[in-house]
């Protein structure tokens, strides 16, 4: 959700006379905020399925609403006298681990044992490297190994598991997807001179963006910093050693500047899973002391799958390396049930979104005999699944069943559903959510992120936890609680608690109709470029005890929620605020950093937020 279709746009606070948010408690009027029903269904369930804690990674809290909220992820079991296959690097590794795999499944479980050395494994744009279906009850113990895939795409996927985990592996590729390098010249004759110690682009390479980098670190800074070509890249031409032209460049980079230029358009994971459809979901995979130290597209990506996804004790991205070394999301899931554990993590270098909990929002509309016909965007919504209905604003309309579901044919995933909501018209349906993918129960415990060109942390679900993450040097905002009707994606936020959270240095973010703050709270319409949803779309949230410096722009800001508790939350310096985010917003803003959007929130109540004193301040 982080990118801005067609390039980098400006800066534009488009927002009219705002309330001051003033220390002390503070009631803001505002829209009706989010429905009853809607908060009811979305938040169901708190506590995860899984009981006990022999064999179990879990995370345990009290909610904004008083309920005990759990997330719980399986381990794999362990049997006396199971069996352990061993492999080691040779001729064929994809075969070998695949036919080990195989005597496992075959077997009801046991462990994949890997010897230390270097796995070399091709992959494709129409084949990942290595597929793990059907397994149950299997540790892959990697002691070490490495996994280098040789070419861009799809690394190890797993499908249609239960209880599997992933240990003491680390995983990469032959050749980075994003370099880092220098512009020489101006005008027509500018090159980018690519760092020495880097493989050159490949025989008809891309740029599909370029981003300055700054400092003797190369710290991304978002926003006018960053420019992208995702629809029309360009193309890349030897000029002479390690400099290439860059066909069409027309972003105003003067001689010197130091940039990354991404070579893919999110080419594969080098983790994935994406359950086939039709087959049993995938439930309780653990990636536990893995390592991925680069990929042409996200470091762990989940398509499709059921409950129960853990990362603990891992590492996302090269650190100290000149640019990205995960070209997009260091950790995105894309549709699952929930009971998400992220814990212990070190995220860097990620050219995206460190960590996207996101859930699909299904675009529809009315189609002959009662049906709506629905984009499906990599599943969902089959016969059976329990749905929510919405107008075109996200507000909530009926809660309802899929009866059927039959492909169209033609270009695209497109289907027609066919959904029993007595009392609905579906002339004013316009968004579908299937409540089996709304991503509810998760927590975002402890994590460093960080030199990144990302939003820390993005949450878009209900019954969340948001605690004790240390952010430093992201591209742009560090924590964004948000649901997106252009990029199709979010539940909205309820029930979410973040908290003890640091936050160092943030970049600078570019939304319409808000004031980008270091933690951002909002919805954003399907407009291009989208606007700001006038619908309280998240509800029942606490922010405290967070403590943020050397933000870009403001310190809080919140919009299109309600019921929302800002406590003992820390800003830095805010002499340059009005520098940051223009005069006119600074005007809007409170002595703690804090902006409310009054016409799209309703029930924020704030106490004891301040600045905290820096050595700038002195």
């Amino acid at each position: 959700m982080t990118h801005e279709e067609g390039g980098v746009r400006p800066m534009v606070v488009a927002v009219p006379v705002m309330v001051v948010l003033a220390l002390g408690a503070l009631d803001v009027a505002g829209s009706d905020g989010a429905s009853p029903q809607w908060r009811t269904l979305a938040t169901a369930a708190p506590l995860s399925p899984v009981t006990g804690d022999a064999g179990v990674l879990r995370e345990t809290w009290i909610g904004p609403d008083g309920r005990n909220i759990s997330v719980a992820v399986a381990l794999p079991r362990a049997t006396p006298g199971q069996l352990v296959v061993q492999v080691a690097p040779g001729d064929d590794d994809a075969a070998a681990i695949e036919a080990a795999a195989a005597r496992l499944r075959a077997a009801g479980g046991g462990v994949l044992s890997m010897a230390p050395g270097v796995y070399r494994i091709p992959v494709r744009d129409d084949r990942p490297g290595v597929t793990l279906a059907g397994l149950r009850d299997v540790t892959v113990v990697g002691n070490g190994a490495i996994v280098r895939f040789d070419g861009w795409g799809k690394g190890l996927v797993l499908r249609n598991s239960n209880r599997v985990a992933v240990r003491g592996l680390s995983f990469g590729y032959a050749r980075p997807a994003v370099l880092a390098g220098t512009v020489r010249g101006s005008g027509a004759a500018r090159v980018v001179a690519f760092d020495d110690g880097q493989p050159l682009p490949p025989p008809h390479a891309k740029a599909y963006q370029i981003s300055v980098l700054f400092g003797a670190t190369g710290t991304y800074r978002g926003g006018r910093s960053r420019y992208l070509f995702y629809r029309d890249a360009l193309a890349l031409t030897p000029a002479s050693g390690r400099r290439y032209a860059v066909q069409g460049l027309s972003a105003p980079l003067r001689d010197g500047t130091r940039v990354a230029v991404k070579l893919t358009a999110y080419l594969g994971s080098a983790l994935s899973i994406a359950d086939n459809p039709g087959a049993p979901a995938s439930n309780d995979i653990v990636f536990d002391h893995v390592t991925v130290r680069d990929s042409p597209g996200m470091g762990l990506f989940v398509a499709r799958m059921g409950r129960g996804l853990a990362v603990v004790d891992s590492r996302f991205g090269e650190a100290g390396a000149p640019a990205a070394t995960i070209a997009y999301d260091g950790l995105h899931v894309s549709g699952m049930a929930g009971d998400i554990l992220l814990r212990d993590n070190r995220i860097t270098r990620t050219g995206d979104d460190a960590i996207n909990l996101a859930s699909p929002l299904f675009a529809a509309s009315a189609a002959p005999q009662g049906a709506l016909r629905v984009p499906l965007r990599g599943g969902g919504l089959a016969p059976g699944a329990d749905v929510a209905l919405f107008d075109g604003a996200l507000a909530y309309l009926a809660h309802g069943t899929v009866t059927d579901r039959r492909m169209i044919d033609g270009p695209g995933a497109v289907a027609r559903v066919q959904i029993a909501a007595p009392g609905v018209r579906l002339a004013d349906v316009r968004y579908v959510r299937d409540l089996g993918l709304r991503g509810t129960r998760y927590a975002i415990v402890n994590n460093d992120i960080g030199a990144c060109e990302c939003h820390a942390i993005l949450a878009q679900g209900p019954n969340g936890l948001i605690r004790g993450n240390r952010m430093a040097d992201t591209g742009f905002n560090a924590i964004k609680v948000a649901t997106s009707a252009f990029w199709k994606e979010g539940a909205g936020a309820q029930n979410l608690i973040v908290e003890d959270n640091v936050i160092a240095g943030t970049g600078e973010d570019v939304r319409r109709g808000i004031v980008a703050a270091a933690i951002m709270i909002y919805a954003e319409s399907a407009d291009t470029p989208p606007g700001l949803l006038s619908t309280a779309v998240h509800a029942g949230l606490i922010l405290r005890r967070n403590r943020i410096s050397g933000r870009a722009q403001g310190c809080i800001s919140v919009a299109s929620a309600a019921d929302v508790v800002l406590e003992r939350n820390a800003c830095g310096s805010l002499r340059d605020i009005g520098r940051a985010i223009g005069d006119d917003a600074a005007r809007m803003v409170s002595g703690a950093g804090i902006w409310i959007d009054p016409f799209t929130t309703k029930h924020v109540r704030a106490a004891g937020n301040g600045r905290e004193q820096t050595s700038s301040d002195q």
